[in-house]
């Protein structure tokens, strides 16, 4: 299933949630291999300035998530969102 599935207000309002919230929810989306860390970082990409990163760094964001949530998978998941 992609990220893209999701009703874009569904993902809006998760995306307003709680920071951990919205970090567990990108972990899990990765962790189940519900969609590939670069296209949840190009998806989320639009949301970097609410958390304070660079205006459309998905990247940033993704990594910023991943830290927050505790992945253990981080630098992988990182490296495959760079591929």
């Amino acid at each position: 299933m992609s990220i893209d599935a999701y009703p874009r207000a569904t993902i809006d309002i998760d995306l307003l949630a709680p920071r951990d919230a919205v970090a567990r929810i990108v972990d899990e989306v990765l962790t189940h291999v519900y969609d590939y860390p670069r296209v949840v970082a190009e998806r989320i990409a639009p949301f970097a300035s609410r958390f304070g990163l660079p205006s459309g760094d998905g990247f940033a964001l993704l990594d910023h998530m991943l830290q927050l949530a505790g992945s253990p998978r981080r630098e992988v998941l990182l490296h495959e969102a760079q591929a």
